[in-house]
């Protein structure tokens, strides 16, 4: 079945009103029932606030071309207000929004590359639902950005958890990623990429910032587990999400995304072990401009991430497997590495990314090597990035890859309060 995207968008808010209409009335029904009772049991309220900056400076060499610099930044606030009842009973809102100016001729994520529009060879006029990356169609629109990343209810238990709203899923928070020197340029799952050609994602985080319902267990002897439901997956956040279509692109659309995942976080012989294992499955349409012979079936991820370490040293590594559920069968594959060490008052680092998408033809790398060091509520950092892209270009014979590459130095400043 195809829809529109307006289609979409209105049974997105009629499932978004019943589910949060749901949690609200449960909450009303709840307090009617314990009375004033429960209102004197439960304690003052409990409020977290937290404000980060990041900002970035660059200076690349762009496929052997003039040396161009860049400032990019980052802005995230969040707010966490709880209650906690005398019989111990957690629960409260919390939501969180982030700003950012990036590259300005790409996406928040992807963009196009190349050029392959449907009918020369295998190529397809779709936007890849994992890279963001296009290779027909118009140039994404690009520029300073802000998104509302969460926004949800919660009540916390000794056996569970329970979240209502705007958030992440557990697939992309259970699978650890590797050490990074950066909060904003990294090795994959970049969260500013300057030169617009880091495609690496091994957060398997198929929803982004959409609502959903999400259920998590206490963690015992190291293990939790958790599970999130996402009626539709139709709101783009600043590092994952929906894809609007583009002119000349279509979209591919997740609904009823069902997510489980398992983590593993406990001290092992003196030495912090974190491992997690995620999968997702999800129903998918594509918008209306689909290629002839392009289906929809239902789409299938899942990732894996291990990170062991001391105080002084830590090393990780995470992987996503996904199929966009595109009838061809064009999986994306991802990996990244990292490594830190702390010595001689600094801390050094070396990460790597790589990942391939079948469905556009594409593969990107990254690798990024650097020292920081931390200074009060600062960290400085600087280092050296190189990003490859392969992108599909249209000729007379068919489709042949063409290589972009940005290599130079960068410097970050992260303050947080």
């Amino acid at each position: 079945m195809r829809r529109t995207t307006s289609d979409i968008g209105a049974n997105a808010s009629a499932r978004l009103a019943g589910m949060i209409g749901g949690g609200v009335m449960g909450m009303v029904w709840g307090a009617v029932w314990l009375g004033p009772t429960a209102a004197a049991e439960i304690g003052p309220p409990a409020v977290e606030h937290g404000v980060s900056a990041t900002i970035l400076a660059t200076t690349a060499d762009a496929d052997g071309g003039p040396t161009v610099q860049q400032l990019s930044a980052r802005l995230d606030a969040d707010l966490r207000i709880g209650w906690i009842t005398e019989s111990g009973i957690e629960f409260g809102v919390e939501g969180a929004v982030a700003a950012e100016t990036d590259q300005r001729r790409r996406d928040i994520v992807g963009g196009r590359f190349g050029n392959c529009p449907a009918g020369i060879g295998d190529c397809l006029a779709l936007i890849s639902p994992w890279s963001g990356v296009s290779t027909a169609g118009a140039q994404a629109d690009s520029g300073p950005r802000l998104s509302l990343e969460r926004a949800f209810v919660f009540g916390r238990t000794g056996f569970a958890d329970v979240a209502i709203g705007r958030d992440q899923g557990v697939g992309a928070r259970y699978a650890p990623a590797p050490p990074s020197l950066t909060r904003g340029v990294s090795a994959g799952d970049s969260a500013l990429d300057p030169g617009g050609l880091d495609t690496v994602r091994t957060a398997n985080d198929p929803t982004g910032p959409a609502a959903k319902l999400s259920v998590e267990s206490v963690r015992l002897l190291g293990v939790r587990l958790g599970a999130s439901f996402t009626p539709e997956a139709d709101v783009r956040g600043l590092d994952a999400g929906a894809f609007s279509p583009r002119a000349g692109s279509a979209s591919v659309h997740l609904r009823n995304v069902r997510e489980v995942a398992i983590n593993f976080a406990r001290p092992l012989a003196g030495t912090d072990v974190i491992a997690g294992v995620t999968w997702s499955q999800a129903d998918t349409e594509t918008s209306a401009a689909v290629p002839i012979g392009v289906t929809s079936e239902t789409a299938e991820s899942w990732s894996a991430g291990l990170s062991v370490g001391r105080e002084a040293w830590g090393i990780g590594v995470r992987v996503l497997s996904a199929d966009p559920g595109i009838a061809h069968q064009r999986p994306y594959r991802a990996w990244r590495v990292g490594t830190r060490l702390d010595a001689l008052g600094w801390i050094w680092g070396l990460e790597g990314g790589h990942s391939t998408d079948a469905l556009v033809h594409t593969t990107s790398s990254v690798w990024q090597i650097g020292a920081a060091r931390d200074l009060g509520h600062a960290r400085l950092a600087l280092g050296w990035r190189d990003t490859r892209l392969e992108a599909p270009e249209a000729t007379p014979a068919g489709r042949r890859g063409r290589t972009i590459e940005a290599s130079g130095v960068f410097i970050e400043t992260h303050l947080a309060f």
